[in-house]
């Protein structure tokens, strides 16, 4: 009996939850979870060392670098990898023009 009374409960708790976030108070409620999830999680970072946060944002950077590569499409890669070594060539022409100027002001 227990059983059938926590599962009615649980269905009727994620009924209402459903309820809670339709409708046109559902993003009233949504904005006030999200300001005490906020507030919250700005509190524990806070009560970090620096190194932690350090560690922490370096890993956080990591990770979403490496899913931003790795959800791209292979088309999606190539045209980066292009755009990038086209911008690469430009400084290095760049470079070398300007240390060929120096050069030649020297003489």
């Amino acid at each position: 009996m227990a059983t059938k009374k926590n599962k009615s409960s649980q269905v009727a708790s994620g009924k209402s939850s459903i309820a809670g976030t339709s409708g046109k108070g559902g993003l009233g409620n949504i904005t006030g979870k999200l300001q005490e999830f906020g507030s919250s999680t700005v509190q524990k970072v806070g009560s970090l060392s620096t190194t932690q946060k350090v560690v922490g944002g370096s890993l956080l950077a990591v990770g979403a670098g490496w899913l931003a590569v790795n959800s791209m499409s292979p088309a999606s890669k190539n045209k980066i990898k292009h755009q990038v070594s086209s911008q690469f060539d430009k400084i290095k022409g760049l470079a070398s023009s300007s240390a060929s100027k120096s050069n030649i002001s020297k003489s």
